[in-house]
């Protein structure tokens, strides 16, 4: 574990003393929104892209949006302290984009996910396999509460790995997680029939039909069909040649290597 650490640092100093060469500040920003919700002004934050440069990068951010905003929303840490200056948003600009270069590990992770032309050289490409693939992809397939009147189970295919209580992996699997939800969404939306979603809602149905009588409680009948979703969505096919096809035509703009 230690020289794995050490590797990390060592090439962090690569990418990060020459990942200045692009200036990110003119594309992240933390965008600001306020809705009316009972009456009351309710205001929220997120890290966001900006599309408006005319460049090769604003044009490879917007075909390539999923993996940043991962990125974004998941690796910035905590970003209160930015939102709170509110609405100064000189200064807001400012503090986020000090704040995202502070980020070391941010801009190892962004450097690693940019096409050849404009990564920074130098950095040595990790390995993956299929199996840890599809591992950080099933992680994705999320059952989040089940309905105490009729016992349906909600979920949905959300923006980060969930069940934190549940970690796998020895090492870091960043640029795998936000290869699998960029390459997750794209499948959904652009694979005419995709059917990684019915499968989806179909292990959830089978899951509860199977787990209905063997658990306690609601809380650990949904425990139960969670983690069996999340290992059938492991083994979907659908889903594995989806992915794999998805990184074999990204593979110039992707810092990895997939076995």
């Amino acid at each position: 574990m230690k020289n794995l650490l050490l590797s990390i640092l060592s090439l962090l100093c690569i990418s990060t003393g020459q990942a200045q060469d692009i200036d990110f500040c003119q594309y992240f920003f933390l965008n600001f929104s306020t809705r009316e919700e009972n009456g009351e002004s309710i205001r929220a934050y997120n890290p966001d892209i900006k599309l408006r440069q005319d460049d090769t990068l604003s044009c490879f951010l917007q075909k390539h949006n999923n993996r940043f905003n991962y990125l974004l929303w998941n690796k910035l840490g905590d970003l209160n302290a930015v939102a709170e200056i509110y609405p100064d948003t000189l200064t807001m600009d400012s503090i986020f984009c000090d704040l995202m270069y502070s980020n070391d590990l941010f801009l190892f992770y962004v450097n690693n996910v940019l096409p050849n032309a404009l990564r920074n050289p130098g950095i040595r490409p990790d390995t993956f396999s299929t199996e840890e693939m599809m591992l950080v992809a099933s992680r994705f397939f999320y059952c989040i509460e089940i309905k105490e009147s009729d016992t349906i189970i909600m979920s949905h295919i959300c923006v980060s790995t969930k069940d934190p209580g549940f970690n796998p992996f020895s090492r870091d699997m960043t640029l795998l997680e936000a290869f699998a939800f960029e390459g997750i969404f794209y499948c959904l939306l652009h694979e005419e029939k995709t059917t990684i979603d019915a499968n989806f809602k179909r292990y959830v149905n089978e899951s509860l039909d199977r787990q209905k009588d063997k658990a306690g409680n609601l809380d650990e009948l949904l425990i139960h069909v969670r983690h069996e979703c999340f290992a059938l969505m492991e083994d979907d096919e659908d889903l594995k040649l989806s992915l794999i096809n998805y990184y074999y035509n990204n593979r110039d703009n992707l810092n990895f290597t997939l076995r």
